[in-house]
């Protein structure tokens, strides 16, 4: 052991980064040149524990130089997890690129951490810690944060859809993800979705409340993929626990036995009278939701919970709240329209949204409400400033156009 642990603390340098052997694992340095990819630049530096290494290859690089890369165990890395194998090879953070006069000294590091590797094989969780957060991006229809716990999406009017814009700004607990799917932006159509325990969605990314979608310039990959693997590193940390409701319990009535009357004057045993038998009234019930119903001697409506808690006998029957009429689904907002690019912001909305608090944003001079067709061409009348500005390009304007358009 004390000669396969000799090249402890030697660091192997390369082009555009270098890689400083320890006793618990590899640290990795990405260097801030022209060289080098952006996503290892915003990395800075990664520790590899030798038990996230499944194996190690020389190679022949281009223009004389070598290649020293190691191969990473599955499940090990949460960024090679988020990135699913779409990386391309100058992105690669396990590559280390060396000049081929120092393919000896490169073949003397590949066999000794070979000879360190004493287990394979898929692991569980991640071993090698996600990028430092907290983290943000912005993408084409809004902008993604994560600080460590919750994530958060914050919706642009211009670029997200109907959908989206309804549903109102998101959060996302830790606990509540699953994982994530991340489709890089060098491919058309690129977007980042979470994936939600115990929900199982067949919306398009740019549909989903769930999903922030990448456009050209937006979402790149060393602002986006950084995050996701942040989330893939704290999922992977969290164990859901299965809380199992309190049982219900139960009432059993027990009627006395009749006792015997006795004289304290005379020995002799007066027999009871029979017992009337008394029918209790019936009691209200109570629903607290689906399920069977409960009596009114056993619950009672809580104004500060809005669930029903056990109470004494004679409780009434909670009042029940009058259904909110069609015509006005959001309190505080009229009819079905939502705020044009103009228009100010709306009120309050009552109650969390599915998966999170709502909220707009976007100026209205006027203040006039805007038909559902004239915020479209509103919309679109801004989408073509910013295409005359450069901001966005003529493809990405047609194609939104086309989308605002199909939602008339």
């Amino acid at each position: 052991m004390a000669d396969t642990l000799s090249f402890m603390a030697d660091v192997l340098s390369g082009i555009g980064g270098s890689w400083q052997f320890a006793a618990e694992g590899i640290r990795m340095r990405y260097e801030r040149t022209s060289k080098t990819a952006r996503l290892l630049q915003e990395l800075g530096e990664r520790l590899v524990p030798f038990s996230a290494v499944d194996g190690a290859v020389l190679a022949p690089g281009k223009r004389g130089t070598v290649v020293l890369r190691l191969t990473p165990r599955p499940g090990a890395d949460p960024l090679i997890i988020a990135a699913g194998g779409q990386l391309r090879e100058s992105q690669d953070p396990y590559r280390l690129v060396l000049p081929a006069d120092r393919e000896t000294l490169a073949e003397y590091y590949r066999d000794e951490v070979r000879a360190l590797i004493t287990v394979s094989g898929p692991l569980d969780q991640p071993v090698v810690a996600g990028p430092s957060v907290p983290r943000s991006f912005k993408g084409w229809d809004g902008q993604a944060s994560f600080d460590g716990q919750v994530v958060r999406f914050h919706w642009y009017w211009s670029g997200a859809s109907t959908r989206k814009y309804d549903a109102g700004d998101q959060e996302f607990a830790v606990s509540a993800i699953e994982g994530v799917e991340w489709r890089s932006p060098d491919i058309f159509d690129g977007y980042m979705r979470l994936k939600l325990r115990g929900v199982v969605t067949s919306e398009a990314p740019d549909q989903d409340p769930a999903s922030i979608t990448f456009g050209m310039g937006t979402g790149l990959t060393h602002e986006s993929l950084p995050v996701a693997a942040a989330i893939v590193a704290a999922v992977g940390r969290v164990r859901p626990t299965t809380i199992q409701p309190p049982a219900r319990p139960t009432v059993v009535l027990t009627a006395p036995e009749p006792a015997a009357l006795t004289s304290p004057d005379s020995a002799v045993l007066d027999s009871p009278e029979p017992a009337v038998p008394v029918t209790p009234e019936p009691a209200a019930l109570a629903f607290s939701g689906p399920g069977e119903p409960l009596s009114a001697a056993e619950t009672r409506h809580s104004p500060e919970s809005g669930d029903f808690a056990p109470a004494a006998s004679g409780a009434g029957r909670p009042p029940v709240e009058p259904a909110a009429s069609p015509a006005d689904p959001r309190p505080g907002r009229p009819g079905p329209e939502r705020p044009g690019p103009h228009q100010g912001p709306p009120g309050p909305r009552q109650g969390p949204s599915e998966h999170g608090p709502q909220g707009h944003s976007g100026p209205n001079p006027s203040g006039a409400a805007l038909t559902p067709a004239a915020a479209i061409a509103d919309r679109i009348r801004h989408l073509g400033a910013l295409r005359d500005e450069g901001l966005i390009s003529e493809d990405e304007f047609q194609a939104k156009k086309t989308q605002l358009l199909a939602e008339l």
